[in-house]
């Protein structure tokens, strides 16, 4: 059974990390590339940025799902194996938890409206530009979680491929035959 739950812990990090850094440097970069602006040409930067919203959205499901996975597993590894001291690592999934659910549910919904209002033709150009300031406001906060993200995600991670520590001391048997 440890080393069932081993394994789910390790490939866990290893997915989670994985897919995060892809999403961050390559996948989450693809809407704005060159080529989609020749394939998109004059709707380039409405649909462009349209499409990064929904990638956004897919990578919030993604964090939870590795997210519940690793709570799940810390807590099977707290009931199983008895590993209390694993203060830091519960810390960290519970921090990557709750930024990404801000995220999803708050962070990302608010960027959608101001993207949305910042291509909107109905509003004034006033409206408009304050939308596309605030938009950027909001994604270099975004961004800035995102890397405070993926430095929690590599700290789990090289704790999860830790060895398990190896009990210095061995409780005394307890007399199960009283007289």
């Amino acid at each position: 059974m440890t080393a069932i739950l081993r394994f789910i812990g390790i490939m866990n990090a290893a997915i989670w990390l994985g897919g995060s850094v892809y999403f961050s440097f390559v996948a989450g970069k693809m809407p704005f590339s060159p080529e989609m602006q020749t394939l998109l040409r004059d709707q380039f930067p409405y649909y462009s940025g349209a499409i990064a919203q929904v990638g956004v959205a897919k990578y919030f499901g993604f964090h939870l799902v590795c997210g519940v996975i690793a709570l799940l597993h810390l807590t099977a590894d707290w009931l199983y194996q008895e590993r209390r001291n694993r203060t830091l690592v519960v810390g960290v999934v519970v921090a990557i938890f709750v930024a990404t659910l801000l995220g999803a549910f708050v962070l990302q919904p608010k960027m959608k409206r101001l993207h949305q209002q910042k291509y909107a033709t109905n509003y004034p150009q006033p409206e408009r530009d304050a939308a596309a300031k605030s938009f950027k406001r909001w994604h270099a906060l975004s961004m800035s979680i995102n890397l405070l993200m993926l430095g929690g995600l590599i700290i789990y991670t090289v704790q999860m491929t830790r060895p398990p520590e190896i009990a210095r001391f061995v409780r005394p048997a307890r007399n199960q035959f009283r007289s």
